[in-house]
């Protein structure tokens, strides 16, 4: 599942000769042939990139060694 905005909030758009609607701006895409159809658009920009689906990984916490003086 694909998340995609438009800017305009009813933006039809077809994919294998079937008519899709955007609602209230968003469309989920769930196959492979509407998200190729959706970023062919310009007026339409997605949401979650694959790139930032992965959670950052927390950064494990730093011990401080008191120094001996």
């Amino acid at each position: 599942m694909v998340k995609y905005t438009s800017r305009f909030p009813a933006l039809m758009f077809y994919v294998e000769g079937e008519i899709r609607q955007f609602r209230s701006g968003e469309y989920v895409a769930n196959t492979k042939a509407e998200r190729d159809a959706l970023d062919q658009l310009a007026d339409v920009k997605r949401v979650d990139d694959p790139k930032q689906t992965e959670e950052p990984k927390p950064k494990p916490a730093t011990t401080r060694k008191s120094s001996a003086k």
